[in-house]
């Protein structure tokens, strides 16, 4: 589900000149360029940060978009005009000089947008965090003790910016050859302190993988295409204040029948984990999907379902 930005700008002022990373914040500027982001400040100013930040990257989609298909439209014309001038050349030379004189002028034009479009490229970063942290750290806004900072490790590189981590065949079935590599992108680490002394942490990992295929068509050509597929891993820890709160094992062991969960001492305090894999099925190209805020919500809530009062425990 894409968060939506509310930015109040019309078609002409998401134009390439608006987008011009010299006119950005210091931090904006930082993020851009690092692809990253490795601070502890208050949710607010985050939220305010991750908001303006989404906004750039909202309008940069949306210009590259339209360059796209601005040089998909202007290469078609390129390649008619030379076609048609290599056919003239021989008996009408003439009109030929006229209609390379009019492809080298789409040519020019094309390579300008080529370059807005390699400048434009580099304020395009992964929607994860537009898509996925910003809406989660407005639903916790009023549950983050508002005073205290929050710690958050956030890598912007995404899909493209990760180098393969592991390549494996596969057995092959109907294809000639199977391969399956895959990218490790540990994009999210966050702790926060709640309102109630609880001290919430959440890692989000993707992985996305590439299904090479080698296969022979009706016509016994041999093609090569690749499927994509990621995976995101989430893990959302709680541990609370020992002098209010603590986990209910019995009420954890419960849990351990239909999730991945770990209760085990840090620091001489009860600290919860619990783990899940979610699938964002396969695509012709790299998905840049995510999953809900909702889900790491419902995670949430399923371990603090499991604490109890001090007073009360048994």
């Amino acid at each position: 589900m894409t968060h939506s930005i509310d930015t109040g700008t019309s078609n002409s002022e998401t134009s390439a000149s608006r987008l011009d990373l010299k006119t950005f914040s210091p931090e904006i500027q930082e993020a851009i360029l690092t692809r990253s982001v490795r601070k502890k400040q208050k949710i607010s100013r985050w939220i305010r940060f991750l908001k303006e930040l989404a906004d750039i990257d909202w309008r940069a989609e949306i210009v590259l978009g339209q360059i796209v298909r601005r040089m998909i439209l202007i290469g078609c014309v390129l390649f008619i005009t030379g076609m048609v001038g290599v056919l003239m050349v021989q008996e009408f030379l003439p009109w030929a000089i006229v209609v390379f004189t009019v492809s080298l002028g789409f040519g020019v034009v094309f390579g300008i947008n080529l370059v807005k479009f390699l400048k434009l490229r580099k304020l395009d970063v992964a929607n994860d965090f537009r898509d996925l942290l910003l809406p989660l750290l407005e639903a916790l806004e009023e549950d983050v003790d508002p005073d205290q900072r929050v710690r958050i490790d956030l890598d912007l590189r995404g899909f493209r910016g990760r180098k393969v981590t592991e390549t494996r065949k596969l057995p092959p079935g109907r294809f000639i050859r199977l391969r399956l590599s895959t990218k490790v992108d540990p994009w999210l680490s966050l702790d926060a302190l709640l309102v109630d002394g609880l001290r919430l942490g959440v890692r989000i990992e993707n992985h996305h993988q590439t299904f090479r295929r080698k296969y022979r068509t009706r016509r016994r050509k041999v093609k090569v295409k690749n499927k994509y597929k990621k995976l995101v891993f989430v893990t959302v820890y709680l541990a609370p204040n020992t002098a209010s709160f603590a986990f209910d094992e019995d009420g954890v062991d419960v849990l351990r029948e239909s999730n991945k969960i770990k209760l085990r001492e840090k620091k001489g305090a009860p600290v919860c984990f619990l783990r899940r894999k979610f699938k964002l099925g396969t695509s012709p190209a790299p998905v840049e999907e995510t999953i809900d805020s909702e889900e790491v919500i419902r995670m949430i809530m399923t371990l603090s379902s499991r604490l109890i009062p001090v007073q009360k425990r048994s």
